[in-house]
């Protein structure tokens, strides 16, 4: 619960930030038809939740436990626009506090945790435009640093490449500022933990909502 508050309140600062800038310097009319082309920088903020199990060599397992918490960071990215579809690539680095732990006997004195301690993704993304409102879909490469611990003090820190699909929807207030919304699913694959039967914690099931400001130029 308090790691949900944490994301609602910044989401609720994004929003806020973002009226207040619209109101002043961004506050710039729309053209009759936007145009979605050029590049921008950002910034978002959400929660992210998912599953992972720790299963070592001979197949015990911990059973699936949940992981969830706060993401937030910057984003930079270029759009390109013919008539009413819009293409363009997009990165973004962010903090994350995503984690969870769980007391199956199995993993010892010390439980088992797994964290998604930040997260980054480079992904296409392809959309229709209704004037001011773009709808997307993306996808693409996720890179984020997993760590794990088991069996009372065993641990395994690593950053894992992986994949990301998602879409959302975006807004623009003004010829300089834009909102968005976006769902991404994210997989990490997993991290060895080197035990006397290696253990491999998961990261594959995590999703992230979130939403974003965006500044265009």
């Amino acid at each position: 619960m308090k790691k949900f508050l944490i994301a609602a309140t910044a989401l609720s600062g994004l929003l806020a930030f973002a009226g207040s800038a619209s109101a002043a310097d961004l506050a710039v009319p729309v053209d009759p038809v936007y145009d979605w082309s050029g590049f921008y920088v950002g910034a978002t903020a959400g929660y992210g939740w998912g599953e992972s199990n720790h299963t070592d060599t001979v197949g015990t397992t911990s059973g699936d436990f949940d992981i969830e918490g706060f993401v937030g960071g910057a984003t930079l990215g270029g759009n390109w626009q013919s008539g009413s579809f819009v293409f363009g690539i997009e990165g973004d680095i962010s903090f994350s506090d995503i984690d969870g732990d769980s007391s199956n006997p199995i993993c010892g004195a010390g439980g088992c945790s797994t964290d998604i301690d930040w997260l980054g993704t480079l992904r296409g993304r392809g959309g229709f435009a209704f004037d001011q409102l773009l709808i997307f879909a993306a996808g693409g490469l996720a890179v984020g640093d997993v760590s794990a611990d088991c069996c009372g003090g065993f641990s395994e820190s690593d950053t894992r490449v992986g994949w990301t699909i998602g879409g959302g929807a975006e807004w623009a207030i003004s010829e300089a500022l834009s909102v968005k919304a976006e769902y991404l699913y994210v997989d990490l694959g997993s991290v060895t933990i080197p035990t006397p039967f290696p253990v491999d914690a998961e990261a594959e099931k995590t999703h992230i909502v979130r939403m974003g400001v965006n500044f265009h130029f």
